[in-house]
């Protein structure tokens, strides 16, 4: 007889890659791990070719790397490549917050919906059992916060990219997982963050942001701080 849960053919690699991308957002997957595919494929009780297709879309989005030697590995980025993927998202996470102050793009409803992302990173802790609960419910939540900022422009290029920059820099914070902050601090973060989005002051707004991401390059990169390009 056979055991294990099913599930839907055409939706078995996405499965897959979301499994996976959990696994960074918790931070139990860390640079250079590698993703043995009959691991996975058992784990999920499923043929490898699902697999295999998981592996080359998480591939395409800069997240595993494939050596013949050792197979499927997740990325390991060198302090420059950190510093460098931290300046990119720095520019282009700027440029959507220009392109939505500038449409007045902000509605009462949005200003809601992104404090209740906020507040859910404090008031969500105490259903947390372990640390690896802690990482995955600040990192989904941050990523909810900004992407939803990212969609609001609709900067759909942008926000691909954005998207997979977030995962890619998670993997280097995986490292130290204290590099992440605690769920209380970063609550208090995207509050006061929506409080400066309320005044539309685009000066204000992008000083608050680059300020915001500063803090994670200092905890990340402290030796390298110094070389962070703002304006890149």
């Amino acid at each position: 007889m056979e055991s294990g849960p099913k599930y839907e053919k055409q939706s078995l690699s996405d499965l897959v890659v979301s499994h996976l991308k959990n696994r960074i957002l918790s931070g139990t997957l860390k640079g250079g791990d590698r993703l043995i595919e009959m691991e996975i494929s058992n784990h999920f009780n499923i043929s490898r070719a699902p697999v295999r297709e998981a592996m080359r879309i998480l591939s395409e989005q800069g997240l595993i790397t494939f050596s013949p030697r050792k197979g499927n590995q997740v990325i390991e980025l060198k302090p420059a490549e950190i510093l460098e993927v931290f300046e990119i998202r720095t520019s282009l996470e700027t440029q959507i917050l220009r392109k939505i102050l500038r449409n007045q793009m902000l509605s009462e409803e949005d200003f809601q919906q992104l404090t209740e992302i906020a507040m859910e990173m404090k008031d969500g802790e105490e259903r947390c059992r372990n640390e690896e609960d802690k990482a995955f419910l600040l990192n989904a939540l941050d990523l909810s916060f900004h992407k939803y900022l990212w969609n609001l422009s609709g900067s759909v290029k942008r926000t691909q990219i954005l998207e997979s920059m977030f995962y890619q820099l998670l993997i280097a914070m995986n490292e130290d997982l204290t590099s992440l902050g605690i769920l209380e601090k970063k609550s208090k973060e995207h509050l006061a963050f929506v409080e400066v989005l309320r005044k539309n002051e685009q000066s204000m707004v992008v000083h608050s942001f680059h300020k915001h991401i500063q803090e994670y390059v200092r905890a990340t990169l402290p030796n390298e701080e110094k070389n962070f390009c703002l304006d890149c």
